[in-house]
C-alpha cells in the first residue's frame, strides 16, 4: 500500500507525516510533489446506508428497559409513596445481579473446566 489522497494532496510527505489532515511538523509545500496516489474505494456496492435489524433490536431494548426504570420509578414514588433508593422498580433483583452474573461465570467455568478433562483425560486447574 502507499499513498492515497486527501483534498487532492497526499498522505506520505516521506517521513511518514499525513499532509492535509491534521499536520505535525508538516508544511503544505511538502506534500505539493507528492503524486496524488489512489481515490476512494466507494461503498463496496451495498447500502449500508441504514441500521441493521440486530442494531434496531438493540435499541428498542434499550429505550425499553429505560422507561421501564422511568415509570416504575415515578410509580412506585407517586403511588406506593416510596422514597430513596426504594422508589427503583425491583430493587433487590438488580442488588442480586452482580452475584448471579458471578455465579453464572463459576458455573460456565466449571462446564469448560469438566469438558476440559473428559476430552483430554488431564485435570487442570482454570
Amino acid at each position: 500500500g502507499g499513498g492515497g489522497s486527501v483534498g487532492g494532496r497526499g498522505f506520505n510527505n516521506g517521513c511518514g507525516i499525513c499532509c492535509g489532515v491534521s499536520c505535525v511538523n508538516c508544511n503544505d509545500t511538502d506534500c505539493d510533489d507528492i503524486g496524488g496516489g489512489g481515490g476512494g474505494g466507494g461503498n463496496g456496492g451495498g447500502d449500508n446506508s441504514g441500521l441493521s435489524i440486530i442494531g434496531i433490536i438493540d435499541i428498542l431494548i434499550v429505550c425499553s428497559f429505560i422507561a421501564f426504570l422511568c415509570v416504575g420509578s415515578v410509580y412506585n414514588w407517586k403511588v406506593k409513596s416510596k422514597t430513596g433508593a426504594d422508589v427503583i422498580p425491583f430493587r433487590t433483583v438488580w442488588t442480586d445481579v452482580p452475584f448471579l452474573v458471578k455465579d453464572g461465570v463459576v458455573f460456565v467455568l466449571g462446564l469448560a473446566k469438566s469438558g476440559f478433562q473428559k476430552a483430554t483425560g488431564k485435570t487442570t486447574t482454570i
